[in-house]
């Protein structure tokens, strides 16, 4: 389904972007319910999510950043999840349009309308290389 993300690793758990309030929301997919909005997180709307093992959330978008944050357990009362912010990767000059990552390689690849597309280190969180620039926009 087109903006959204399940999250590992029983991938019963959702996270939804592409809100008009420029929200992401994460919920149960059974029975399919919101539990929590996250407001604010980007300057602009979210445009890519991905989740590459259950407490990492890697969100692109309209700013031209990669933010890297952590599902943490919410304190007191509060059940639902948090996230706190790891990490800012910069480097885009134009929107990002997609990411993908892999634990197994520790890589994140974000790619955007500039048609550029970069290899990030997953547990470093730095810049690894830029790959050679593509004819038009990379969208996924």
């Amino acid at each position: 389904e087109r903006h959204r993300v399940l999250v590992p690793p029983l991938f019963n758990r959702f996270l939804a972007w592409s809100f008009p309030d420029l929200s992401m929301r994460a919920g149960a997919l059974e029975p399919e319910k919101v539990n929590t909005v996250y407001e604010g997180l980007h300057m602009g709307q979210i445009n890519c999510v991905v989740c590459p093992d259950p407490k990492t959330v890697i969100t692109g978008g309209e700013s031209t950043v990669l933010c890297v944050w952590r599902l943490v357990a919410g304190g007191g009362k509060e059940k639902h999840r948090q996230l706190a912010l790891r990490e800012v990767l910069y480097g885009h000059t134009a929107p990002i349009t997609c990411l993908a990552a892999s634990t197994a390689y520790s890589l994140i690849v974000s790619a955007a309308e500039d048609s550029t597309c970069f290899l990030w280190d997953l547990h470093q969180l730095t810049f690894v290389r830029q790959l050679p620039k593509h004819v038009g926009p990379v969208k996924a």
